[in-house]
Protein backbone atom coordinates (compact mmCIF):
# COMPACT_ATOMS: atom_id res chain seq x y z
CA UNK A 1 0.00 0.00 0.00
CA UNK A 2 1.39 3.39 -1.00
CA UNK A 3 1.40 6.33 1.37
CA UNK A 4 1.50 9.89 0.06
CA UNK A 5 4.58 11.91 0.92
CA UNK A 6 2.39 14.77 2.13
CA UNK A 7 0.67 12.42 4.60
CA UNK A 8 4.03 11.25 5.93
CA UNK A 9 5.17 14.86 6.32
CA UNK A 10 2.02 15.73 8.26
CA UNK A 11 2.57 12.73 10.52
CA UNK A 12 6.20 13.71 11.06
CA UNK A 13 5.22 17.29 11.94
CA UNK A 14 2.75 15.98 14.52
CA UNK A 15 5.43 13.71 15.98
CA UNK A 16 7.86 16.64 16.23
CA UNK A 17 5.21 18.83 17.89
CA UNK A 18 4.47 16.06 20.39
CA UNK A 19 8.17 15.83 21.23
CA UNK A 20 8.32 19.60 21.73
CA UNK A 21 5.42 19.45 24.19
CA UNK A 22 7.39 17.01 26.32
CA UNK A 23 10.68 18.93 25.92
CA UNK A 24 12.22 16.01 24.03
CA UNK A 25 13.08 17.95 20.89
CA UNK A 26 16.42 17.16 19.23
CA UNK A 27 18.61 18.87 16.63
CA UNK A 28 17.42 16.43 13.97
CA UNK A 29 13.90 17.81 14.42
CA UNK A 30 15.09 21.28 13.38
CA UNK A 31 16.86 19.81 10.37
CA UNK A 32 13.73 17.90 9.34
CA UNK A 33 11.61 21.04 9.63
CA UNK A 34 14.12 22.81 7.39
CA UNK A 35 13.94 20.05 4.78
CA UNK A 36 10.14 20.16 4.89
CA UNK A 37 10.26 23.92 4.32
CA UNK A 38 12.58 23.47 1.34
CA UNK A 39 10.25 20.78 -0.03
CA UNK A 40 7.26 23.10 0.22
CA UNK A 41 8.79 26.45 -0.71
CA UNK A 42 12.12 25.84 -2.45
CA UNK A 43 13.02 26.09 -6.10
CA UNK A 44 12.42 22.98 -8.18
CA UNK A 45 15.96 21.59 -7.99
CA UNK A 46 16.15 22.03 -4.22
CA UNK A 47 12.64 20.69 -3.85
CA UNK A 48 13.75 17.46 -5.54
CA UNK A 49 16.72 17.16 -3.17
CA UNK A 50 14.44 17.71 -0.18
CA UNK A 51 11.97 15.11 -1.46
CA UNK A 52 14.77 12.57 -1.85
CA UNK A 53 16.12 13.30 1.64
CA UNK A 54 12.69 13.06 3.25
CA UNK A 55 11.86 9.79 1.49
CA UNK A 56 15.13 8.28 2.68
CA UNK A 57 14.44 9.52 6.20
CA UNK A 58 10.98 7.93 6.25
CA UNK A 59 12.46 4.60 5.19
CA UNK A 60 15.34 4.74 7.69
CA UNK A 61 13.07 5.89 10.53
CA UNK A 62 10.63 3.04 9.91
CA UNK A 63 7.66 5.08 8.75
CA UNK A 64 7.51 2.92 5.60
CA UNK A 65 9.20 -0.30 4.48
CA UNK A 66 10.76 1.08 1.32
CA UNK A 67 10.89 4.07 -0.97
CA UNK A 68 8.47 2.32 -3.32
CA UNK A 69 5.90 2.49 -0.53
CA UNK A 70 5.82 6.27 -0.89
CA UNK A 71 3.45 7.60 -3.51
CA UNK A 72 3.23 11.02 -5.13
Amino acid sequence: MKVKLTELISRLEKDIERKKEFNQSQDIDKELIAWISVYRHGSESYKQQAESYLKQFFVNAGYVKGIRSIGG
